[in-house]
């Protein structure tokens, strides 16, 4: 069975979702059945432009926040520890990626496959696809092993859950999009709407098995921003359809909203989930990616009020302010997602498209 362990670790690439204490046992319906009902107040206009420049933060303020973010990830992470998630952070800021990145971020990914036997997740091999075209290595021989067709075996696979399914087709999108990988239209197809099928039809949200919805709707947002408006995959306006829905639930304030007064996000579902700046990161890069304009709250201030300002840790993101937990994941996300929101602003588009932006 084709399954996604819900890990707080960058070593796995993989999101923090709502809080610390991912237990829950509700199916989403349950979920939804269970949450408060406040009156929500109206949400803005679906369009398909980025506000050109937040209100709140001015484009020097998140330009400077990818900076510092940028330079803690070189002066604090250990080059060993430096993942997939580094390198698209890094490929896709001003500041860029050295050569010296690319080769260590090359030999750890490698070493993660020196065994064959050794188990991997679906995030893994669609973090490390994504991690080695950033670098200019071939993700289709990794120790003979092609990652590129384990994203695609996993994201098809008929149990898929919506991690193998979402992190699929961004990784598979990548590969494609970088001509590695011989991807296939029809798997394509396959994870679009396996995707979409995988939306709360009442809330637009999607939802994981524990019951959490914020980092799993920005990730599936920004997978299916990939296909926005491509007449081959959005047929009858399926995908705008599905991301207008998840808009519009997400920047309502009260009842199934996500958007908070202050312009954070907090998971509407999960009476102990923590407004955190993962969820925050992932919401901000899905919208930006699908061309839609933040809220007026300002989210952008609000992922920017997570960074360390002073000492060793400055220019890194706690996870919660009271809470660093896994520090370079939090930076990590924070930092591609101000990257998303930066070329959406300039009209780029998607970070995952090696198309439209190949790397060096």
């Amino acid at each position: 069975m084709t399954f996604s362990f819900l890990l707080f670790s960058s070593t796995f690439g993989f999101t923090v979702v709502g809080n610390t204490q991912a237990q829950a046992t509700e199916t989403p319906t349950a979920v939804v059945q269970n949450v408060k009902t406040s009156t929500p107040k109206a949400h803005a206009t679906f369009t398909t432009s980025v506000k050109s420049i937040n209100q709140v933060v001015q484009a020097d303020d998140y330009a400077t926040a990818i900076t510092q973010e940028v330079n803690w990830i070189n002066t604090q992470v250990a080059a060993e520890k430096l993942t997939g998630w580094d390198a698209l952070a890094l490929v896709r800021s001003s500041t860029g990626i050295t050569d010296a990145q690319k080769t260590q971020i090359q030999t750890n990914i490698e070493t993660n496959y020196a065994d064959p036997s050794t188990q991997h997740q679906p995030t893994d091999y669609a973090r490390d696809v994504i991690g080695l075209i950033c670098v200019g290595a071939d993700p289709t021989n990794v120790n003979g092993q092609n990652l590129v067709q384990e994203a695609v075996t996993n994201g098809i696979a008929a149990d898929a859950d919506v991690y193998a399914v979402t992190y699929g087709l961004i990784a598979a999108t990548a590969a494609q999009s970088s001509n590695l990988g011989n991807v296939q239209t029809a798997d394509l197809q396959i994870m679009v709407t396996n995707l979409l099928g995988m939306q709360n039809s009442e809330t637009g949200y999607w939802t994981d098995q524990y019951g959490y919805t914020l980092d799993t709707t920005g990730m599936a947002l920004q997978a299916l921003a990939l296909y926005l408006g491509n007449s081959e995959f959005d047929t009858d306006g399926r995908i705008t359809n599905a991301v207008n829905s998840a808009f519009n639930t997400i920047t309502l304030i009260g009842g199934n909203g996500a958007l908070q007064e202050d312009g954070n996000f907090k998971d509407p579902f999960v009476a102990d989930a923590a407004v955190n700046s993962s969820s925050d990161a992932m919401l901000i890069a899905g919208l930006a990616a699908c061309g839609t304009e933040l809220p007026d709250e300002s989210p952008l201030s609000a992922l920017l009020s997570f960074q360390v300002l002073h000492g060793t840790d400055a220019g890194s993101f706690n996870w919660t302010p009271e809470m660093t937990y896994d520090r370079q994941l939090s930076t990590q996300q924070a930092v591609y997602a101000l990257d998303q929101y930066s070329y959406s602003v300039d009209g780029k588009g998607s970070i995952f498209d090696f198309t439209a932006n190949p790397v060096n």
